[in-house]
């Protein structure tokens, strides 16, 4: 069979996607930790999950984030309570948000924890 039998149906990678994730890419990306105590407004996500990556499969966040002085950025944030309160907030549709990246220590360790700005 050739593909002129299945002309006007989809492709997988249509419907599912490519394995290379794209978000925002004309942005400049910044890792989760220089975010750590700045006030930034979440402006969109992307719930990622279970991805195979190189360190095994997670889930995380791809968020674009605009910085007090107007600066848009995209970062890759990470943790189970970050994904938490990013799902909560989607199904709120509370977007766009202010927020800081904090790290709390619990009785499970360190984690990160989307914070009210100061």
């Amino acid at each position: 069979m050739t593909m002129e039998n299945f002309k006007g149906v989809k492709t997988i990678d249509q419907i599912l996607g490519k394995e290379k994730l794209e978000f925002y890419p004309d942005l400049e990306q910044w890792d989760q930790e220089a975010l750590m105590g700045v006030n930034f407004k979440i402006e969109a996500v992307k719930v990622v999950e279970d991805w195979d990556g190189r360190f095994g499969t997670s889930s995380f966040v791809l968020a674009k984030i605009q910085l007090s002085d107007g600066k848009e950025v995209t970062s890759l944030l990470g943790g189970k309570v970050v994904l938490k309160q990013v799902r909560k907030l989607l199904a709120m549709r509370a977007l766009p948000v202010v927020a800081m990246l904090n790290k709390v220590s619990g009785q499970m360790g360190e984690y990160f924890v989307l914070d009210k700005p100061c």
